[in-house]
This record gives structure tokens, sequence and C-alpha cells, in this order.
């Protein structure tokens, strides 16, 4: 969980800075970019709650990593500050659902106990944030942010379909 966390912190530490420094852009792009997002995530995180009561957290979890990856991909390769405009829905899909489950993920966790499963939600944030710190120390972040989110998400996606002991 600490790894999608911190990915989506990664992520959006990096893209204004793509945006302006690499892209040309203007630091006003990165004010309307970020609201855009912003908004988009309301719709699309009352859409994952619904989908909530029909599926299990961890499909849905791995669904919106794989969305959020594919926007890491994507941003990599932007070459213009439209294409970061444009990827703002696939932002807000993928962001919405991994910054608002993971509570819920916790507390079903330990079902009888809800102050120990929120209690993790700090935690996780801050492990993700110390694992993602470490890639930014790094040159080349913005290659970087292309090979560490794939790599995580597979390493992530991989511990969800593994078989669990019955």
């Amino acid at each position: 969980m600490a790894a999608l966390t911190g990915s989506i912190r990664l992520a959006s530490t990096l893209w204004p800075l793509i945006l302006v420094v690499d892209l040309g852009g203007k630091t006003a792009d990165v004010g309307i970019i970020a609201g855009l997002i912003a908004l988009l995530e309301i719709p699309f995180m009352l859409m994952w709650a619904s989908l909530l009561k029909r599926r299990d957290i961890l499909p849905i979890l791995v669904i919106a990593g794989v969305i959020y990856a594919g926007f890491m991909a994507a941003l990599t390769f932007a070459t213009a500050p439209w294409q970061i405009y444009a990827l703002t829905v696939p932002a807000a899909a993928g962001a919405a659902a991994l910054l608002s489950m993971p509570l819920t993920y916790f507390q079903d966790l330990f079902p009888g106990r809800p102050g120990l499963g929120t209690s993790f939600n700090p935690i996780n944030s801050f492990s993700g944030q110390r694992i993602d710190g470490d890639s930014l120390r790094h040159r080349r972040a913005r290659l970087r942010l292309f090979g560490h989110g794939m790599a995580r998400r597979r390493h992530g996606a991989g511990r969800y379909f593994r078989p669990r002991p019955a």
C-alpha cells in the first residue's frame, strides 16, 4: 500500500517540474492542471465508492494502480504542455481510488479493531514518502519516475493476485 501512496506523491512532485522545466509550460498551467485533477477526482471517488459496494477492495486498488501507472508512463513521454492537460483524466481516476481507499483497506484488515486499522494510514503515508524520496535523490528523475512506477505496480499487482492460504 505504501508503494501505491508513495507513487502518487512522487508523481505529484515531479509532473509540475516536468511541465515547467522540460516542456516549457507556465506556472499558471501547474495551478490549472492541479485544480482540474482535484475537480475530476470528486466524481471518480464517488464512482470507486459505488463500485466498492459490488467488488472487493483489492481488485479496485489494482485497477486504479494500473490506471495511475499508465498516467505515469504517459507523463514520461509528454512533449508538450497540452499533453499534460490531457493526462488529467487518468491521473484523477487513479488517484481518486488510491488516495481514498487505503483507510478502508486498513480497517478491513482489522475488522474488530478500527483504531488499529486507522493508525496504519499515517504509517503507510510516511513509508511511501520515504521510499519515493530515495528515488528523487538521483539524476534523471523523469526516467526513474517511469521505471520506478511501473516496477512498483507490477510488484503490487503480483502480491494482490497471489493465492492466499485458506
